[in-house]
Protein backbone atom coordinates (compact mmCIF):
# COMPACT_ATOMS: atom_id res chain seq x y z
CA UNK A 1 0.00 0.00 0.00
CA UNK A 2 1.22 3.74 -0.91
CA UNK A 3 1.46 5.85 2.15
CA UNK A 4 -1.36 6.59 4.98
CA UNK A 5 -3.19 9.99 5.03
CA UNK A 6 -2.08 12.00 7.95
CA UNK A 7 -3.61 14.95 9.78
CA UNK A 8 -5.11 17.82 7.33
CA UNK A 9 -4.08 21.36 7.77
CA UNK A 10 -6.26 24.41 6.31
CA UNK A 11 -4.13 26.07 3.31
CA UNK A 12 -5.63 29.32 3.49
CA UNK A 13 -3.79 30.22 7.36
CA UNK A 14 -0.78 28.40 5.97
CA UNK A 15 0.02 29.44 2.95
CA UNK A 16 -0.58 33.25 4.76
CA UNK A 17 2.23 32.47 6.97
CA UNK A 18 4.66 30.35 5.13
CA UNK A 19 7.99 32.29 3.89
CA UNK A 20 7.98 32.82 0.23
CA UNK A 21 10.16 30.29 -1.95
CA UNK A 22 8.22 27.40 0.41
CA UNK A 23 5.26 25.71 -0.80
CA UNK A 24 2.21 25.76 1.08
CA UNK A 25 0.95 22.80 2.92
CA UNK A 26 -2.40 21.14 2.99
CA UNK A 27 -1.84 18.47 5.03
CA UNK A 28 0.15 17.77 7.76
CA UNK A 29 2.03 15.08 10.19
CA UNK A 30 0.23 13.82 12.36
CA UNK A 31 -0.62 14.69 16.25
CA UNK A 32 0.35 18.92 15.37
CA UNK A 33 -0.22 20.63 18.62
CA UNK A 34 -2.52 23.73 18.59
CA UNK A 35 -0.66 26.84 18.32
CA UNK A 36 -1.20 29.48 20.90
CA UNK A 37 -2.67 33.03 20.16
CA UNK A 38 0.62 34.76 20.83
CA UNK A 39 2.60 32.19 18.56
CA UNK A 40 0.53 32.58 15.63
CA UNK A 41 2.44 33.46 12.57
CA UNK A 42 5.85 32.22 14.84
CA UNK A 43 7.35 29.38 12.80
CA UNK A 44 10.60 29.37 13.69
CA UNK A 45 12.11 29.82 10.20
CA UNK A 46 11.34 33.08 8.92
CA UNK A 47 15.21 34.49 8.96
CA UNK A 48 16.70 31.51 6.78
CA UNK A 49 16.92 31.96 3.10
CA UNK A 50 14.31 29.87 1.06
CA UNK A 51 17.51 28.90 -0.49
CA UNK A 52 18.29 26.51 2.33
CA UNK A 53 14.85 24.48 1.56
CA UNK A 54 15.46 21.28 -0.21
CA UNK A 55 13.41 19.11 -1.70
CA UNK A 56 14.14 15.52 -1.33
CA UNK A 57 14.54 12.80 -3.79
CA UNK A 58 13.36 9.97 -4.33
CA UNK A 59 15.15 6.73 -5.59
CA UNK A 60 14.47 3.06 -6.84
CA UNK A 61 16.72 0.89 -5.05
CA UNK A 62 18.19 -1.74 -6.63
CA UNK A 63 20.21 -4.43 -5.69
CA UNK A 64 23.36 -3.10 -6.51
CA UNK A 65 22.35 0.44 -4.66
CA UNK A 66 24.82 0.99 -1.90
CA UNK A 67 22.21 1.72 0.78
CA UNK A 68 18.41 0.36 1.38
CA UNK A 69 16.28 -2.47 0.24
CA UNK A 70 16.57 -3.87 -3.05
CA UNK A 71 12.67 -2.78 -5.09
CA UNK A 72 12.13 0.04 -2.66
CA UNK A 73 11.42 4.05 -3.34
CA UNK A 74 13.71 5.63 -0.56
CA UNK A 75 13.42 9.19 0.70
CA UNK A 76 17.15 10.49 0.67
CA UNK A 77 16.31 12.66 3.65
CA UNK A 78 14.51 10.18 6.00
CA UNK A 79 15.32 7.12 4.91
CA UNK A 80 12.07 5.71 4.92
CA UNK A 81 11.02 2.86 1.86
CA UNK A 82 7.93 2.44 0.42
CA UNK A 83 6.45 -0.54 -2.44
CA UNK A 84 4.77 1.88 -3.79
CA UNK A 85 3.58 5.78 -3.41
CA UNK A 86 0.24 7.83 -4.21
CA UNK A 87 1.45 10.57 -6.18
CA UNK A 88 0.51 13.85 -8.35
CA UNK A 89 3.38 14.84 -11.35
CA UNK A 90 3.68 18.76 -11.00
CA UNK A 91 6.27 18.63 -14.13
CA UNK A 92 8.62 16.85 -15.65
CA UNK A 93 12.33 18.01 -16.55
CA UNK A 94 14.15 16.48 -18.86
CA UNK A 95 17.91 16.37 -18.39
CA UNK A 96 21.12 14.40 -18.96
CA UNK A 97 24.22 12.74 -16.91
CA UNK A 98 27.57 11.63 -17.59
CA UNK A 99 29.14 9.30 -15.02
CA UNK A 100 32.51 8.10 -15.16
CA UNK A 101 32.19 4.34 -15.99
CA UNK A 102 36.11 3.78 -14.97
CA UNK A 103 35.63 4.82 -11.67
CA UNK A 104 31.96 3.52 -10.67
CA UNK A 105 32.53 4.80 -6.80
CA UNK A 106 33.10 8.29 -8.14
CA UNK A 107 29.87 9.92 -7.17
CA UNK A 108 31.06 13.83 -9.44
CA UNK A 109 29.42 13.66 -12.80
CA UNK A 110 31.78 13.99 -15.31
CA UNK A 111 29.21 16.21 -16.98
CA UNK A 112 25.33 17.34 -16.61
CA UNK A 113 22.85 18.90 -18.06
CA UNK A 114 19.74 20.30 -15.94
CA UNK A 115 17.50 21.42 -19.33
CA UNK A 116 18.90 18.88 -21.97
CA UNK A 117 20.36 21.18 -24.09
CA UNK A 118 23.48 23.04 -22.51
CA UNK A 119 26.35 21.63 -20.22
CA UNK A 120 25.49 22.95 -16.48
CA UNK A 121 28.04 25.80 -15.59
CA UNK A 122 29.43 24.31 -13.01
CA UNK A 123 31.07 21.65 -14.97
CA UNK A 124 34.72 22.99 -15.78
CA UNK A 125 35.24 21.67 -19.29
CA UNK A 126 32.02 19.94 -20.82
CA UNK A 127 33.04 18.10 -24.08
CA UNK A 128 30.69 20.47 -25.83
CA UNK A 129 29.21 23.44 -25.57
CA UNK A 130 25.78 22.87 -26.34
CA UNK A 131 24.34 19.22 -25.45
CA UNK A 132 21.54 19.47 -28.47
CA UNK A 133 19.33 21.73 -30.48
CA UNK A 134 16.23 22.24 -31.91
CA UNK A 135 16.54 22.59 -35.79
CA UNK A 136 13.26 22.47 -38.70
CA UNK A 137 12.27 19.21 -39.13
CA UNK A 138 12.08 17.44 -42.47
CA UNK A 139 8.51 17.85 -42.36
CA UNK A 140 7.51 20.91 -40.71
CA UNK A 141 7.95 21.52 -36.72
CA UNK A 142 10.76 20.96 -34.55
CA UNK A 143 13.28 17.70 -33.97
CA UNK A 144 16.24 17.96 -31.71
CA UNK A 145 19.76 17.50 -33.11
CA UNK A 146 22.57 16.14 -30.66
CA UNK A 147 25.85 17.88 -30.94
CA UNK A 148 27.91 16.74 -28.09
CA UNK A 149 30.00 13.59 -29.11
CA UNK A 150 28.89 12.09 -25.57
CA UNK A 151 25.33 12.35 -26.35
CA UNK A 152 24.83 10.88 -29.54
CA UNK A 153 25.14 7.17 -30.26
CA UNK A 154 27.61 5.67 -32.05
CA UNK A 155 27.48 4.21 -35.37
CA UNK A 156 26.69 0.45 -34.91
CA UNK A 157 24.19 1.95 -32.40
CA UNK A 158 26.49 2.01 -29.30
CA UNK A 159 24.78 3.91 -26.50
CA UNK A 160 25.66 7.05 -25.54
CA UNK A 161 28.18 8.38 -22.68
CA UNK A 162 25.88 10.93 -21.40
CA UNK A 163 22.42 9.15 -20.63
CA UNK A 164 18.93 10.86 -21.06
CA UNK A 165 16.89 11.42 -17.51
CA UNK A 166 13.57 12.44 -17.42
CA UNK A 167 13.22 14.29 -13.67
CA UNK A 168 10.05 14.54 -11.95
CA UNK A 169 8.70 16.76 -9.39
CA UNK A 170 5.98 15.29 -7.22
CA UNK A 171 3.95 15.73 -4.52
CA UNK A 172 2.72 12.82 -2.36
CA UNK A 173 -1.25 12.87 -2.10
CA UNK A 174 -1.31 11.90 1.48
CA UNK A 175 0.58 15.13 2.89
CA UNK A 176 1.60 16.70 -0.14
CA UNK A 177 5.46 16.49 0.65
CA UNK A 178 6.66 17.40 -2.86
CA UNK A 179 10.18 15.40 -4.04
CA UNK A 180 12.39 15.04 -6.88
CA UNK A 181 12.41 11.50 -8.85
CA UNK A 182 15.45 10.89 -11.71
CA UNK A 183 14.56 7.80 -13.99
CA UNK A 184 16.69 6.80 -16.75
CA UNK A 185 16.69 3.32 -19.11
CA UNK A 186 14.29 0.96 -18.92
CA UNK A 187 12.35 3.64 -16.64
CA UNK A 188 12.03 6.11 -19.19
CA UNK A 189 9.42 4.00 -21.47
CA UNK A 190 6.93 3.75 -18.97
CA UNK A 191 7.52 7.36 -17.64
CA UNK A 192 6.78 8.50 -21.19
CA UNK A 193 3.53 6.70 -21.79
CA UNK A 194 1.82 8.36 -18.40
CA UNK A 195 3.42 11.72 -19.70
CA UNK A 196 1.99 10.86 -22.88
CA UNK A 197 -1.62 9.80 -21.51
CA UNK A 198 -2.09 13.18 -20.01
CA UNK A 199 -0.27 15.71 -22.24
CA UNK A 200 -2.22 14.19 -25.58
CA UNK A 201 -4.93 15.46 -23.62
CA UNK A 202 -3.92 18.67 -23.37
CA UNK A 203 -4.01 18.42 -19.25
CA UNK A 204 -1.84 19.72 -16.86
CA UNK A 205 0.10 17.14 -15.01
CA UNK A 206 -0.09 18.08 -11.64
CA UNK A 207 -4.15 17.79 -11.88
CA UNK A 208 -4.14 13.81 -12.31
CA UNK A 209 -3.10 11.43 -9.51
CA UNK A 210 -1.04 7.92 -10.17
CA UNK A 211 0.42 5.19 -8.44
CA UNK A 212 4.11 4.93 -8.39
CA UNK A 213 5.43 1.49 -8.08
CA UNK A 214 8.34 -1.22 -9.26
CA UNK A 215 8.48 -3.39 -11.39
CA UNK A 216 10.97 -6.33 -11.19
CA UNK A 217 13.13 -7.83 -14.32
CA UNK A 218 15.89 -9.94 -14.81
CA UNK A 219 16.61 -9.39 -18.71
CA UNK A 220 20.35 -8.57 -18.47
CA UNK A 221 20.52 -8.48 -14.75
CA UNK A 222 18.18 -8.22 -11.78
CA UNK A 223 16.58 -4.45 -11.74
CA UNK A 224 13.52 -2.74 -10.67
CA UNK A 225 11.81 -0.31 -13.33
CA UNK A 226 8.96 2.61 -12.66
CA UNK A 227 5.56 1.66 -13.18
CA UNK A 228 2.84 4.45 -13.04
CA UNK A 229 -0.74 3.29 -12.89
CA UNK A 230 -3.31 5.01 -15.41
CA UNK A 231 -3.88 8.43 -14.58
CA UNK A 232 -6.85 9.93 -12.45
CA UNK A 233 -8.04 13.37 -12.42
CA UNK A 234 -7.93 14.17 -9.10
CA UNK A 235 -11.43 16.25 -7.57
CA UNK A 236 -12.85 19.49 -7.95
CA UNK A 237 -11.85 20.06 -3.91
CA UNK A 238 -8.34 18.83 -4.55
CA UNK A 239 -7.66 20.90 -6.64
CA UNK A 240 -8.79 24.03 -4.40
CA UNK A 241 -6.23 22.86 -2.08
CA UNK A 242 -3.31 21.94 -4.74
CA UNK A 243 -3.26 25.42 -6.69
CA UNK A 244 -1.59 27.26 -4.43
CA UNK A 245 1.17 23.87 -3.67
CA UNK A 246 1.49 23.97 -7.55
CA UNK A 247 1.98 27.80 -7.44
CA UNK A 248 5.13 27.73 -5.05
CA UNK A 249 6.89 24.45 -6.73
CA UNK A 250 6.20 25.16 -10.73
CA UNK A 251 9.30 27.12 -10.60
CA UNK A 252 11.78 24.63 -8.10
CA UNK A 253 15.15 23.62 -9.59
CA UNK A 254 16.57 20.03 -9.29
CA UNK A 255 19.74 22.13 -9.17
CA UNK A 256 19.32 23.07 -5.98
CA UNK A 257 18.24 19.78 -4.69
CA UNK A 258 21.75 17.85 -6.65
CA UNK A 259 24.01 20.58 -5.13
CA UNK A 260 22.80 20.44 -1.58
CA UNK A 261 23.79 16.40 -2.06
CA UNK A 262 27.07 17.25 -3.28
CA UNK A 263 28.23 19.42 -0.59
CA UNK A 264 30.84 17.70 1.93
CA UNK A 265 29.02 15.73 4.49
CA UNK A 266 25.55 16.74 3.54
CA UNK A 267 24.93 13.29 2.01
CA UNK A 268 24.54 10.19 3.95
CA UNK A 269 22.62 8.43 0.98
CA UNK A 270 25.10 8.07 -1.64
CA UNK A 271 23.33 7.38 -4.39
CA UNK A 272 23.25 10.34 -6.90
CA UNK A 273 20.96 11.31 -9.73
CA UNK A 274 20.81 9.14 -12.82
CA UNK A 275 24.65 7.58 -11.31
CA UNK A 276 24.96 3.96 -13.56
CA UNK A 277 24.27 1.65 -10.75
CA UNK A 278 20.58 2.78 -10.14
CA UNK A 279 19.80 0.63 -13.94
CA UNK A 280 21.54 -2.16 -14.52
CA UNK A 281 19.01 -3.05 -17.53
CA UNK A 282 20.02 0.46 -19.15
CA UNK A 283 21.75 -0.59 -22.34
CA UNK A 284 19.32 -3.35 -23.39
CA UNK A 285 16.42 -0.58 -22.56
CA UNK A 286 18.58 1.75 -25.51
CA UNK A 287 19.13 -0.66 -27.45
CA UNK A 288 15.02 -1.04 -27.68
CA UNK A 289 14.38 2.68 -27.06
CA UNK A 290 12.69 3.57 -30.36
CA UNK A 291 10.49 0.07 -30.18
CA UNK A 292 9.72 0.97 -26.67
CA UNK A 293 8.33 4.82 -27.90
CA UNK A 294 6.27 3.92 -30.52
CA UNK A 295 4.57 1.63 -27.95
CA UNK A 296 3.70 3.57 -25.00
CA UNK A 297 2.77 6.08 -27.74
CA UNK A 298 0.50 3.29 -28.64
CA UNK A 299 -0.71 2.28 -25.13
CA UNK A 300 -1.55 5.97 -24.37
CA UNK A 301 -3.53 6.73 -27.46
CA UNK A 302 -5.36 3.09 -26.70
CA UNK A 303 -6.49 4.51 -23.19
CA UNK A 304 -7.40 8.05 -24.11
CA UNK A 305 -9.56 5.89 -25.97
CA UNK A 306 -11.19 3.73 -23.45
CA UNK A 307 -11.47 6.75 -21.46
CA UNK A 308 -14.10 8.35 -23.68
Amino acid sequence: MARSAAVKMDNTEQAQTTPAGVPAVVNGYADVPVVHSELDGFLGYEDMSPSNFIIPRVNIIQPTSKVGTPGTLRINLTGDEFKALDIMVIKCVQGRVWWDKTNPSSEQALCRSFDFYRPDASIESPPSSLCAKKVPGARGGEVIKVLCPKAAWGENKERPDCGETFNLLCILTDDQLPFWISLRGTSIAPVKKYLSAIAIRRQALWLFETTLSLEERTNNGRHYVANFSSPKAISKEIEQNMTPIVIGLRDADLRRTIEAEEMPGANDDPIPEGMPEDDPGYGDSLARGAEATKRAAADASDWINEQG
